[in-house]
């Protein structure tokens, strides 16, 4: 679209979730995934409010793929005031990790 700003919110996808997003020692072996993906979700969340102050407190269009869909996700569940949309693709149903 012309005359719209983007962003990238890159993580390193060689390394591990953990070493890219939360520090070791917090982890629970008893619930990693649950520990990483909130942590993950506020540094999405603190890069967004980043986005939306450059333009004037405007909500944010994500598009996102694979595991920034799930982050994303998570982030728009805790923090619905950040989105204006969200498009996911090649993520997984975010119900089917908890059923």
């Amino acid at each position: 679209m012309l005359g719209c700003a983007s962003y990238e919110f890159c993580y390193d996808w060689r390394r591990s979730c953990c070493e890219s997003t939360v520090d070791p020692r917090l982890l629970d072996p008893g619930s990693l995934f649950l520990t990483i993906i909130p942590l993950a979700a506020v540094k999405f969340a603190a890069y967004l409010r980043w986005i939306s102050a450059k333009h004037d407190g405007a909500k944010v269009q994500v598009v996102a793929h694979s595991m920034g869909g799930l982050i994303s996700t998570v982030t728009m569940n805790l923090y619905p005031e950040l989105f204006h949309s969200l498009l996911v693709a090649g993520t997984v149903a975010f119900s089917l990790l908890f059923s």
